[in-house]
Order: structure tokens, then sequence, then C-alpha cells
């Protein structure tokens, strides 16, 4: 009869998002709120991607979307955190005894 010995140990591990990237999704994708999904604000993300889709034909919404890119642009850039992504590890290690 084998005595195992399992052991199992969870880890939380978190990662800070890059400001160039953020900065780089905004610049270039920013009408379309990608930056804002990398950055964990989905919210914020499916308005500028709604507005754009559905009003971006027209004038007056991409002023202020283009508005809204802008000012989102320089806070991200002043900005000292981003905030992180979280991933979970688990490791499970057996020892026979």
């Amino acid at each position: 009869m084998d005595n195992q010995s399992t052991t199992t140990t969870t880890s939380i591990i978190s990662t800070p998002k890059s400001k160039v990237i953020a900065l780089l999704l905004c610049f270039f994708l920013g009408t379309l709120g990608i930056h804002n999904f990398y950055l964990g604000n989905t919210g914020k993300g499916i308005i500028q991607l709604a507005i754009t889709i559905c009003l971006g034909w027209t004038y007056f919404p991409m002023i202020i979307i283009g508005i809204w890119i802008f000012i989102e642009f320089f806070i991200i850039l002043f900005s000292s955190d981003l905030g992180s992504s979280k991933k979970i590890i688990t490791v499970s290690t057996t020892t026979t005894k």
C-alpha cells in the first residue's frame, strides 16, 4: 500500500498593465475603445465601440469621441497605476512516504 501525500498550492500573480501598450492602443484604435478593453474598463470600451459603429459615419459623434480619446490618452500618459491582470497558478505536488 502506497502512502502518498498530495499538496496543492494556489497562487495569484499580478502583472501590471503596460503603459506603452495602452497608449498605442489609445492612439491607433481609440475610437473603437480597444484601450479600455485592455485596461479592464469594459463598459467604457463597449460605449465607445457602439458609438463608433452606430454613429461613426456622422461628424458630430466623431468629434465627441475624438475629444474623449484625447483626454483618455493624457490620463493614461500621466497615471501612475493602470491596474494589473491576475493569473491563478495551481501547483500540485505528490510525495511518497
